[in-house]
């Protein structure tokens, strides 16, 4: 029986620095895309593979094509990232550094560190169905100010209501 891969792959390359006014509303929204509930504990996660950062909350899921290479794949939860790069932002921090070590994830800026623990899921998970799927290739659309008013306009309707995902969302 062959060895599952483990998502946190060893990197080569050395840590990476991010401004965080870039990237905070990047997963600021993404998060939006995660769950909160143990129902499938890797979708509380936000994915970060070589150029992009994806979210999954089951049949609803985002992803975000970056500027940055990320230093290897790796899942961060997503609560606890968002909460410290807003607080850094807040606190008037420039860039924060991802570093990754074996099984964490380490968040520098000046004066501040911390170590987030990176996503193992089980044998049994497949992680396909949700967050290795590929973007749709057709069909895009610009987010331009008018498509975010129609969301705003309907989101009030979308459920909060993890156990049932194909009402989490909007439908075009």
């Amino acid at each position: 029986m062959a060895k599952k891969k483990s998502p946190a792959s060893d990197s080569t390359e050395g840590p990476l620095s991010i401004p965080i006014k870039e990237l905070l509303p990047i997963i600021t929204l993404l998060e939006k895309f995660t769950t909160q509930r143990d129902i499938l504990p890797a979708l509380r996660h936000l994915w970060f593979k070589k150029d992009a950062i994806r979210a999954s909350a089951g049949d609803a899921s985002s992803l975000w094509l970056t500027p940055w290479t990320f230093p290897g794949e790796f899942p961060l939860p997503a609560g606890p990232l968002v909460k410290i790069i807003a607080s850094l932002h807040e606190q008037g921090h420039e860039a924060v550094t991802f570093d990754l070590k074996e099984k964490t994830l380490v968040l520098r800026s000046q004066g501040f560190q911390a170590r987030l623990p990176l996503y193992q899921p089980g044998e049994a998970e497949d992680l396909s169905t949700f967050l290795q799927r590929e973007g749709p290739t057709k069909g895009r659309a610009t987010l331009t100010p008018e498509w975010w008013d129609e969301v705003e306009r309907v989101a009030f309707a979308m459920s909060q209501d993890e156990t049932k995902p194909q009402l989490r969302g909007t439908y075009w």
